[in-house]
């Protein structure tokens, strides 16, 4: 075989392969990023999904609610990662995220998230002290 036709070859088969991965690239889904998920000190996982079906068991949330709280719990359950259970900082992280939530509240709904956080806010008085 002469030199030419074996690098005619070569980048034949080197054409082919980077359009086989551009292809690639192009056409496939990029990786689901992994649900965000806490586990509590009694083995539950929390993730934004359980939060908003509890809190829409309890406070009967609309569509728009929903939406909110959930894009709210995200960055609310990466931080409790980055905290260890029972701390101040822990601690810090619910009293910056509950006026939050509070807020995407109606008016008609608040009494029943006072009741909700009356446990929290009763368990912040005992670490505190």
């Amino acid at each position: 075989m002469d030199r030419f036709r074996i690098l005619r070859i070569v980048l034949m088969i080197t054409a082919i392969f980077a359009a086989g991965i551009g292809v690639g690239y192009r056409f496939l889904p990029p990786p689901a990023t992994p649900a965000l998920k806490v586990v509590t000190g009694a083995g539950r996982e929390v993730s934004a999904d359980t939060i908003v079906a509890f809190y829409d068991k309890e406070l009967h949330l609309d569509d728009a609610q929903k939406k909110a709280l959930h894009s709210l719990a995200q960055p609310f359950l990466a931080e409790l990662t980055n905290t260890q259970p029972g701390t101040k900082q822990r601690i810090a992280v619910f009293r910056a995220y509950f006026p939050k939530v509070r807020a995407l509240l109606r008016e008609d709904q608040h009494a029943a998230f006072d009741a909700l956080t009356k446990n929290f806010r009763e368990r912040v008085k005992q670490i505190g002290s």
